[in-house]
């Protein structure tokens, strides 16, 4: 398979510094799975924890991306990279402190462990909101326009391979262990992931060779940053992206962790069986990521955000009709295909999503567009999970044992909400696009070779004519 990784045009400092991204991403998606994902709520259940107290955990980590707000003065004067090292290298001590919690469930009491375990994973989501401000304006000083398609492809390739060997592996774990010690080893695990994924990071410049990188800035004034988002605000496509991104975290940010609980308490499904089946919605992030990464590059971000956010609408229709026991229950094949259809169409919405960002944010208020865009995403993300969990806990205990249509609505409201958000995404305009229909037709006309193929993943070259004309446009300028 000849990519811009592999291709002998691609620069050797920049192959390098694809290469070390790439492993970074694999060891931070076993970091964060084990200590944000399945394995941490059902760590926290295991603890005691009811629906409002895991809403709330899982709330935090989009809630505390609001501090990057806090975080624009320190990223411009000190540099994203320094920013970013410094906050995935401290975070990851959270979860060693985490680690001896299970054991100590026979000394402690319950709501003690719970409060501890609250505590820390605060702290780990308060260093990562704060320092993840850096992450895009450094990745687009490292990596050029015209390669950032197949650059987020491969990173949900990459991430999503560690993922799905956290949840794998976790599933597996948890069937054969018995004991809190188990839980222990997992956080371990997660601990040594995050330091190995910063020693990756540690090997990235702050931009490649013909990348200017801007000059350090003195601290700006409350007025200044005021002024500068006005600036950003002023864009329109910048503002319509935002309110697009807003409204699909909203329905969907809840969606995994309480489909976890329905499939715990309403299906009756083992821990490890869980997570083995999650696993499968990694599983189909990771085998679409490239296909997605290319195809955005080739046919524009909207039409993949339309696919994406139907494909969603179709796995929140089924687990609606399920949970309201309309639809059987389905055995271990049918939730492995639910989730590898949910894991692809994922990974559809979140790589044009990114690259739609740094393309309509204004370049010379990268940092502070980046910061907007993160804060419209992370209120509704934390509410959603936040209001949901309270309101399932008080709806499951007025339906009483057994009532699964706490979980039908929950299913129901949220495949309203992605309806909202796709009518939004018609006020999104893409220059050089095509209409999505006319990219849908030719879907249907070349599926399936022809369209796999035109993407360039495997060798052919039918990179669009921006793409090439920017290529040609960064070798003149060097």
């Amino acid at each position: 398979m000849v990519t811009f990784l592999t291709s002998p045009r691609t620069a050797p400092e920049l192959r390098r510094s694809l290469w070390r991204l790439q492993g970074f991403q694999f060891l931070n998606g076993i970091n964060f799975t084990i200590a944000l994902g399945a394995p941490m709520v059902l760590a926290a259940r295991a603890l005691g924890a009811g629906e409002a107290l895991i809403g709330t955990l899982v709330s935090f980590t989009p809630f505390m991306v609001l501090l990057q707000a806090l975080a624009v003065n320190a990223a411009e004067r000190h540099g994203h990279r320094r920013l970013v090292l410094a906050g995935w290298g401290t975070r990851s001590f959270m979860i060693l402190l985490v680690a001896p919690l299970p054991l100590l469930g026979r000394w402690l009491p319950a709501p003690v462990s719970l409060g501890i375990l609250a505590a820390l994973l605060l702290a780990f989501n308060i260093i990562r909101g704060y320092t993840a401000i850096g992450w895009l304006p450094w990745i687009s000083r490292v990596v050029p326009e015209h390669l950032r398609g197949q650059y987020f492809g491969r990173e949900q390739l990459f991430v999503n391979a560690g993922v799905l060997l956290a949840l794998a592996g976790s599933g597996q774990f948890l069937r054969l262990v018995d004991g809190a010690w188990k839980y222990s080893v997992l956080f371990l695990l997660c601990w040594l992931a995050g330091l190995g994924s910063v020693r990756f990071l540690a090997g990235v410049p702050a931009a490649t060779t013909g990348v200017a990188q801007p000059a350090a800035k003195a601290a700006r004034r409350v007025g200044e940053l005021l002024a500068a988002c006005r600036t950003v605000l002023a864009c329109q496509p910048f503002r319509r992206l935002m309110g697009f991104v807003a409204l699909n975290n909203l329905a969907l940010a809840a969606f995994p962790g309480f489909l976890l609980l329905f499939q715990k308490d309403g299906l009756r499904m083992a821990e490890g069986s869980i997570l083995l089946l999650a696993g499968c919605g990694t599983l189909g992030a990771l085998l679409t990521g490239l296909f997605w990464g290319a195809f955005t590059d080739r046919h524009g971000s909207r039409p993949v955000l339309r696919l994406g956010g139907v494909g969603q609408l179709a796995v929140l229709g089924v687990w609606t009709l399920v949970a309201a026991r309309l639809l059987p229950a389905p055995g271990a094949l049918g939730v492995a295909a639910m989730y590898f259809l949910y894991g692809a169409v994922s990974a559809a919405v979140a790589i044009p999503q990114a690259k739609l960002m740094l393309a309509f944010c204004p370049k010379q208020e990268l940092t502070v567009g980046a910061t907007l865009h993160g804060m419209a995403a992370a209120l509704c993300a934390g509410l959603a999970p936040l209001l949901w969990g309270l309101a399932l806990e008080d709806l499951n205990r007025r339906a009483g044992a057994g009532a699964t249509w706490p979980f039908a609505l929950f299913f129901g409201t949220s495949a309203g909400l992605a309806v909202l958000a796709q009518l939004f995404l018609t006020r999104i305009r893409e220059q050089g696009v095509p209409p999505t229909y006319q990219v849908m037709v030719g879907l249907v006309r070349g599926w399936p070779w022809r369209v796999v193929a035109n993407t360039g993943i495997f060798g052919h070259n039918h990179a669009p004519r921006a793409a090439a004309a920017a290529a040609a446009a960064d070798s003149a300028g060097r």
